[in-house]
């Protein structure tokens, strides 16, 4: 099966004396924009989760209403606790398989969490073997019976600007 894990969009500035609390930052304009770009890229590779799972924290639950409104397929929004930025990955890991049920996942969440889940799923331990931009997606092909998986490729919004847009790049 396949899961994407995506970072949330560039939200706001935590030095700002106007921002909220951390759990409370909001995803900015081009937070959202950026956003926008990744999932039209995300449809145009197919994707098509069946969940879509979310840090409790608003701007990747805004991340994660994007991708569903993006995609336009049948998802359903669990959150799920530990995609938090500094959760535990091997609970994120057996969380997000608990609520997958063995059908594609899609998981919106902060770093450097996702880049240590991605190091859970492929090494089966928390070692960060990516470092994954705001609005960037790394797909995993995951084999719920091993709890391995194998990265099959990461891109952030430059890439998918690319992909969608190739004659001028």
């Amino acid at each position: 099966m396949k899961i994407w894990l995506m970072r949330h969009g560039l939200a706001q500035d935590r030095e700002d004396p106007r921002c909220p609390p951390d759990p409370d930052r909001r995803l900015v304009p081009e937070g959202i924009r950026k956003t926008r770009l990744v999932v039209r890229g995300l449809a145009a590779l197919g994707a098509s989760p069946r969940v879509i799972a979310s840090s409790p924290y608003l701007r990747a639950r805004e991340t994660a209403g994007l991708v569903m409104e993006g995609l336009g397929v049948e998802s359903r929004l669990e959150l799920c606790e530990p995609l938090v930025p500094h959760g535990d990955p091997f609970r994120a890991a057996a969380d997000l398989k608990r609520l997958c049920s063995g059908a594609d996942i899609l998981a919106a969440g902060h770093a450097p969490n996702l880049d240590l889940l991605i190091g859970v799923l492929t090494l089966q331990r928390p070692t960060a073997v990516t470092l994954l931009k705001k609005s960037a997606v790394a797909c995993l092909d995951w084999d719920l019976e091993s709890g391995r998986a194998q990265l099959a490729w990461l891109m952030g919004p430059k890439q998918f600007k690319a992909l969608l847009d190739p004659g001028k790049h």
